[in-house]
Protein backbone atom coordinates (compact mmCIF):
# COMPACT_ATOMS: atom_id res chain seq x y z
CA UNK A 1 0.00 0.00 0.00
CA UNK A 2 1.33 3.61 -1.19
CA UNK A 3 1.09 6.32 1.03
CA UNK A 4 1.49 9.79 0.23
CA UNK A 5 4.71 9.69 1.41
CA UNK A 6 5.68 6.93 -0.36
CA UNK A 7 4.14 9.05 -3.73
CA UNK A 8 6.04 11.88 -3.23
CA UNK A 9 9.16 10.33 -2.70
CA UNK A 10 9.01 8.36 -6.22
CA UNK A 11 8.33 11.59 -8.00
CA UNK A 12 10.75 13.17 -6.12
CA UNK A 13 13.23 11.00 -7.40
CA UNK A 14 11.97 10.04 -10.79
CA UNK A 15 12.52 13.98 -11.30
CA UNK A 16 15.69 14.19 -10.01
CA UNK A 17 17.08 10.91 -11.92
CA UNK A 18 15.33 12.30 -14.99
CA UNK A 19 17.34 15.39 -14.55
CA UNK A 20 20.68 14.04 -13.98
CA UNK A 21 20.76 11.85 -16.54
CA UNK A 22 19.45 14.14 -19.04
CA UNK A 23 22.64 15.97 -18.14
CA UNK A 24 24.86 13.26 -19.41
CA UNK A 25 23.51 13.31 -23.09
CA UNK A 26 25.13 16.31 -25.29
CA UNK A 27 22.87 19.07 -26.40
CA UNK A 28 22.70 17.83 -29.56
CA UNK A 29 21.55 14.60 -29.47
CA UNK A 30 18.61 16.08 -26.99
CA UNK A 31 15.62 18.76 -27.06
CA UNK A 32 16.30 22.11 -25.46
CA UNK A 33 15.68 21.41 -21.50
CA UNK A 34 15.91 23.87 -19.14
CA UNK A 35 15.30 22.77 -15.87
CA UNK A 36 15.03 25.79 -12.84
CA UNK A 37 16.91 25.07 -10.53
CA UNK A 38 14.76 25.45 -7.59
CA UNK A 39 12.76 22.89 -8.58
CA UNK A 40 16.05 20.44 -8.44
CA UNK A 41 16.69 21.72 -5.24
CA UNK A 42 12.86 20.78 -4.37
CA UNK A 43 13.27 17.35 -5.54
CA UNK A 44 16.83 16.56 -3.32
CA UNK A 45 14.82 18.11 -0.17
CA UNK A 46 11.58 16.09 -0.97
CA UNK A 47 13.93 12.89 -1.15
CA UNK A 48 15.38 13.40 2.04
CA UNK A 49 11.96 14.62 3.77
CA UNK A 50 9.78 11.79 2.13
CA UNK A 51 12.19 9.24 2.90
CA UNK A 52 12.47 10.45 6.71
CA UNK A 53 8.70 10.09 7.07
CA UNK A 54 7.85 6.65 7.54
CA UNK A 55 11.08 5.92 9.61
CA UNK A 56 9.34 8.94 11.79
CA UNK A 57 6.25 7.14 12.03
CA UNK A 58 7.97 4.06 13.05
CA UNK A 59 9.67 5.87 15.87
CA UNK A 60 6.42 7.50 16.85
CA UNK A 61 4.92 3.88 17.04
CA UNK A 62 7.87 2.78 19.08
CA UNK A 63 7.42 5.15 21.37
CA UNK A 64 3.87 5.36 21.79
CA UNK A 65 4.65 1.72 22.26
CA UNK A 66 7.05 2.21 25.15
CA UNK A 67 4.67 4.69 26.97
CA UNK A 68 1.70 1.70 26.72
CA UNK A 69 3.66 -1.08 28.15
CA UNK A 70 4.70 0.89 30.98
CA UNK A 71 1.37 1.66 31.61
CA UNK A 72 0.27 -1.86 31.26
CA UNK A 73 2.95 -3.19 33.77
CA UNK A 74 2.12 -0.50 36.36
CA UNK A 75 1.18 -1.19 40.06
CA UNK A 76 -1.76 1.16 39.26
CA UNK A 77 -3.17 -0.70 36.28
CA UNK A 78 -3.24 -4.10 38.03
CA UNK A 79 -4.87 -2.38 40.85
CA UNK A 80 -8.10 -0.72 39.00
CA UNK A 81 -7.02 -2.44 35.49
CA UNK A 82 -8.42 -0.08 32.87
CA UNK A 83 -8.65 3.04 34.32
CA UNK A 84 -4.90 2.33 35.90
CA UNK A 85 -3.63 1.58 32.94
CA UNK A 86 -5.26 4.93 31.31
CA UNK A 87 -4.27 7.15 34.24
CA UNK A 88 -0.05 5.57 34.26
CA UNK A 89 -0.26 6.28 30.62
CA UNK A 90 -1.27 9.38 30.52
CA UNK A 91 0.90 10.06 33.79
CA UNK A 92 4.42 8.73 32.13
CA UNK A 93 3.19 10.92 28.64
CA UNK A 94 2.85 13.84 30.81
CA UNK A 95 6.21 13.37 32.84
CA UNK A 96 8.11 12.37 29.75
CA UNK A 97 7.10 15.89 28.00
CA UNK A 98 7.64 17.92 30.89
CA UNK A 99 10.86 16.72 32.30
CA UNK A 100 12.18 16.78 28.06
CA UNK A 101 10.70 20.15 27.81
CA UNK A 102 12.81 21.52 31.27
CA UNK A 103 15.81 19.13 30.24
CA UNK A 104 16.31 21.30 26.73
CA UNK A 105 15.55 24.57 28.39
CA UNK A 106 18.09 23.79 30.97
CA UNK A 107 20.44 22.72 28.83
CA UNK A 108 21.17 24.78 25.78
CA UNK A 109 19.03 27.82 25.90
CA UNK A 110 21.22 30.93 25.62
CA UNK A 111 20.95 34.28 27.78
CA UNK A 112 17.83 34.51 29.94
CA UNK A 113 15.83 36.66 27.44
CA UNK A 114 12.22 35.11 27.84
CA UNK A 115 12.34 33.39 31.06
CA UNK A 116 9.50 35.13 32.75
CA UNK A 117 7.26 34.44 29.77
CA UNK A 118 8.31 30.99 29.62
CA UNK A 119 7.94 30.35 33.30
CA UNK A 120 4.45 31.71 33.34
Amino acid sequence: MFTLSEIAFYTCLTLHMGTLFLQLISDGSKPHILVPRNIQLVTIGGIAVFTFLPVLRVILAVICGLILTMGWGSHAASVVEGRGFITHSLHVLSLSLWIGILIVVAWFSKGNANWLCFLA
